[in-house]
């Protein structure tokens, strides 16, 4: 429909100073990594671990898919999760039933992008 808006959900997998991965959804990404940073409102695993980057980061126009994608990376283990952080484009050989979804994967997401210590707050 012309002039209609699209949504955007981000699914994002954090790394804590303990190496540690912590994956999530959000709609808006730039509120939720404050809300990760902020010992009240994060999530209960984030409030006792100090967040130090965005590992890796992707986006998708339906809530859904954004559920679906964070289930699955839910369930990687560790190892998978470290594979697919250093090269994003295992997604679809390491979870074939998202091949067919679009998710967009944002290589350049800083922490610091989405903690107001850069104006960009906003990804294509």
């Amino acid at each position: 429909m012309a002039g209609e808006v699209r949504e955007i959900w981000y699914v994002y997998m954090i790394r804590t100073e303990r190496g540690e991965l912590y994956t999530g959804i959000a709609k808006s990404i730039c509120r939720r990594m404050r809300q990760h940073t902020e010992k009240k409102q994060g999530a209960k695993f984030t409030r006792s671990r100090r967040i130090v980057a965005v590992a890796s980061l992707w986006s998708c126009e339906e809530k859904g898919q954004a559920l679906s994608l964070e289930y699955a990376l839910k369930h990687l283990t560790k190892k998978q999760k470290e594979r697919l952080v250093a090269c994003p484009r295992l997604l679809s050989t390491l979870l074939p039933a998202m091949e067919k979804e679009d998710y967009i994967h944002h290589p350049m997401a800083d922490l610091s992008l989405f903690l107001g210590q850069i104006t960009l707050c906003d990804l294509p």
